[in-house]
Order: C-alpha cells, then structure tokens, then sequence
C-alpha cells in the first residue's frame, strides 16, 4: 500500500490531500492526475502522523480496575473510657475479603490499635472515635471505609469498695484505714478523716491520732479514688469502734 499526499487549491487555498492506494494505482480508481494535483510521495514520518490522527479502530476500550464493596462500618458500644467498643464491618464482596481495622481518635490514627474491638483510655476522654476498616481480596484493589464518629468519650467509672477503719476511738490511739481494691487499677487515693460528720481540720492522711475531743463522738473516714480519665469514686467508713 502507498500512501501519498497531494497539493491542491481548495476554495483559494493550499490543501493537502492523503490518498491510500495500491501498489499500481490511485486510491478508489482516482489518480492523482485527474484530481489535477502534483503528487508528493510522503516521508515516514508524516505517514505515522496521518495514521496516528486516524485512531486505531480494533483497540479495546479501557476496563476499569475490579475492586472489593462493602458498607460503611458502624461502632457498637458505649464511648466511655474503659468501655469496649466494637466495629461492625457489615458484608464485603466478593467473599471472602480480609478485613483490617485501624481505630483513630480526633482523626488521627491510634497506635496499635487494629482490631475489632477498642477499649478507651484516658487519652480519649472528650474526644471523638473513628474505625477504619479495610477490605483486601487477591486480584482486587482495596477499598477503606470510614465509620462515623462517637460522642465525645466519656469519663469512665472506678469499681469502688467500702473502707474500713481499724482500731478503736480511744484517747491516744491511732486509727487507719484500709481500702480494699479499687479497679481499674492503679488508683490514687486521698483521705477526710469526720468527726460526726464534720471534716477534721488537718486530718487527711491515711492514720488519724485519737483526740479528746473524740471521745464519745462517731469517727469516720473518706475516701476519695481518683484516675485520670475517670470519674472520681468516693465511699465513707462506718464509724470506728468505740472507746472503753
């Protein structure tokens, strides 16, 4: 096949015409000479331009990339600090596709925390919860779904026991106080030593040295649980034993 190119006037202007012909003779039986043009035989280079311009009507079109769906996941639970929270993935296509989580708080991703269940820290109080969870399936591409956040993480709630005083309310003795377990651990205590009811100036340690002004009173003690992130506990004693 030869392809050629011919100059021709066109309404007063200079054209350019491509004929694709045989080996032997004119394109559609039309020489160049009847078309009363100067025949110019093409380079290389502008022949690759023509076809090129022309497009190549066997390719196939564009397949886009086969990708895993799924829903946009959900969070389970109470936000509250050492409350466990849990994400619901929903149903991913085609099964089976491997799930991954990545837990984030205020947006930005939380350190080890990948599995399906998070439980808040002190860290998270006041703030919002995110999971990520990630679809992955050989052959496939990926997909990342963002749940919505939570409320702001509340504080959490220490597991309090009743003190208990031990010693008895005699002049000149020293009572103290044992608290038990407070979970989760650890706890830092503080102490408010009453005398029927009312503080006692200065009495905050965990000992009390009995008064005169104690006898025939009822002596107890407070106990306040504090931990960061959590609600502050409080739980009173019974009275100390009385004086005989």
């Amino acid at each position: 096949m030869n392809l050629r190119i011919t100059r021709s006037l066109v309404g007063g202007m200079a054209a350019l015409l491509v004929i694709v012909g045989t080996a032997g003779g004119a394109a559609g039986g039309v020489s160049a000479a009847e078309l009363g043009a100067d025949p110019v035989v093409a380079d290389a280079a502008v022949a690759d331009a023509a076809v090129a311009d022309a497009g190549d009507p066997t390719a196939a079109p564009a397949v886009a990339a086969a990708v895993v769906s799924g829903p946009t996941p959900t969070i389970s639970g109470t936000a509250r600090v050492g409350v466990p929270l849990t994400a619901v993935a929903g149903d991913w296509a085609p099964a089976p596709v491997a799930l991954s989580f990545q837990w984030s708080r205020a947006g930005a991703a939380i350190p080890g925390a990948t599995a399906s269940t998070y439980r808040p820290v002190s860290a998270d109080a006041g703030l919002r919860l995110t999971v990520n969870v990630t679809g992955a399936k050989q052959g496939l591409t990926s997909v990342t779904k963002t749940s919505a956040p939570t409320g702001n993480v509340g504080r959490g709630t220490i597991t309090a026991v009743t003190p208990v005083i031990v010693g008895s309310n005699i002049l000149g003795r020293t009572l103290s106080v044992t608290t038990g377990t407070w979970t989760p651990a650890p706890v830092t205590f503080s102490y408010h030593w009453k005398r029927d009811g009312v503080f006692i100036a200065g009495a905050t340690g965990p000992t009390y040295a009995v008064t005169v002004a104690d006898i025939g009173t009822h002596v107890t003690v407070t106990v306040d649980g504090n931990r960061p992130g959590y609600l502050v506990a409080v739980r009173t004693s019974l009275p100390a034993k009385a004086g005989k």
